[in-house]
């Protein structure tokens, strides 16, 4: 899993509040039978949506995992990968969480806006077209750089970065500020006061640790320490802000950087269970097939054929 610290256009999130992109794939019909990722799974400090939909009123994937005009929003830290499945359009947004806080000025100090996890899970939310929140998704990707599938990615972030005058960035800003209110009034949002973030530094340098040093085994008890916090605070904690608990998380991280590993390098099933701090192929084995559905040799027969 990669951690990502710059945004898609590869500017700092320190230089930009929020930067969209609509990702465009031509062959998008003769896509049917494949479900591939262009941005592999990693996290990162910010925001970041993705907006599925076709020009037509209809789904062009039966494999997809989700219909026709999908909306998901990923919150910081939040493991994710970014894939195109079978439709014609992919409207891609990253913004900080400084783009929220000034924003917003009526949050508390030390607050922050939380979007449900509905939004990230599963099937996402689907967004139907007479609404509101519809057109205003479409609005975005109307004025968002247009990345052509196969075009050369330096040029396109010389591109991207080009954008970014005060006339698209009113646009953009005041559009996300109209689809925020659209998700506060689904109830898709909630703000954390202070003492729920209190504690958010000290787990995204904990994760950041995980995520770029997957082979650095660290138990949930090194964890709490690390953090400052005691075990069934860092338990409780770390779920609260990511979603997911400590042990799941850490072994995600582990099993996606050992499919990395099995697609793209020689090393053993015991080999890699050695690299990433397993303890026993065995039991790598078992973790293994407890996220994917099948044994690091299955899986590598799988995906190496095609």
């Amino acid at each position: 899993m990669l951690f990502q610290t710059k945004l898609h256009d590869m500017d700092l999130p320190s230089v930009r509040f929020a930067t969209s992109v609509l990702h465009y794939q031509p062959s998008f019909a003769h896509h049917k039978e494949i479900n591939y990722r262009f941005f592999p799974s990693h996290c990162h400090n910010f925001f970041e949506l993705q907006f599925f939909y076709c020009t037509q009123d209809k789904s062009y994937n039966p494999i997809s995992h989700f219909p026709q005009n999908t909306l998901l929003i990923f919150n910081p830290l939040q493991p994710h990968s970014c894939e195109h499945i079978g439709f014609e359009y992919l409207l891609l947004i990253q913004f900080t969480t400084s783009f929220l806080k000034y924003c917003i000025s009526s949050l508390p100090g030390g607050s922050a806006i939380s979007f449900n996890r509905i939004l990230s899970i599963n099937e996402g939310v689907q967004i139907k077209r007479d609404t509101t929140l519809f057109r205003i998704l479409l609005e975005m990707a109307s004025f968002a750089p247009l990345y052509v599938e196969g075009m050369d990615e330096m040029e396109f972030h010389a591109k991207s970065r080009s954008y970014h005058k005060p006339e698209y960035e009113t646009k953009l800003n005041g559009a996300l500020l109209l689809m925020l209110s659209e998700l506060m009034s689904m109830k898709l949002t909630r703000v954390f006061d202070e003492k729920d973030v209190a504690y958010t530094g000290e787990i995204s340098q904990l994760v950041e640790q995980i995520v770029t040093n997957p082979g650095r085994k660290i138990s949930m008890q090194q964890a709490a320490s690390m953090t400052h916090m005691s075990y069934s605070d860092f338990s409780r904690n770390f779920k609260s802000m990511m979603g997911i608990g400590y042990v799941d998380f850490f072994n995600s991280v582990r099993v996606n950087e050992s499919q990395n590993y099995l697609l793209n390098s020689d090393y053993t099933a015991t080999e890699i269970a050695d690299k990433l701090s397993f303890g026993s192929a065995s039991y790598f084995s078992r973790i293994f097939n407890q996220f994917t559905g099948c044994t690091p040799n299955q899986f590598k027969n799988k995906y190496m054929k095609k």
